[in-house]
């Protein structure tokens, strides 16, 4: 049995998080989810199975950005694909992310999130873009 790709999710509502973890999960992805920027950068950092896909929200309530931790994600793995999240800042997207990441405003349709990741990691040279 093939296992999916792994995803980091990092989303500071609950709700969200568990929520889109679990239909990224029933869609054949594996998901490690975190609601801090700071626990995210560590997850890359740490080494282990690479993460193929960070889903990552904008606005984190705290002194790191998704932006921050997309930009220290590609530093530690070019390849890795990231698709933003906001309910708000889409717009500043082309001066502050990262090249080739994609973006879904909140809130979103899970068909769209499933369609977006999946592209974003074939976009990003990824083989494993259908789980």
């Amino acid at each position: 049995m093939t296992q999916g790709p792994l995803i980091l999710l990092v989303e500071d509502e609950a709700l969200i998080l568990l929520s889109t973890a679990e239909l990224l999960e029933s869609e054949g992805f594996r998901v490690i989810q975190t609601a801090s920027a700071t626990e995210a950068i560590g997850r890359v950092n740490e080494g282990g199975e690479p993460v193929v896909a960070l889903m990552v929200d904008l606005d984190l309530k705290a002194d790191l950005s998704g932006f921050d931790v997309a930009r220290e994600a590609r530093r530690r793995n070019p390849q890795i694909a990231v698709l933003y999240t906001s309910g708000s800042e889409g717009e500043v997207l082309d001066k502050k992310g990262v090249p080739n990441a994609r973006f879904v405003a909140k809130p979103y349709r899970y068909a769209e999130v499933v369609n977006l990741l999946r592209d974003t990691i074939a976009d990003n040279g990824g083989d494993e873009a259908t789980p």
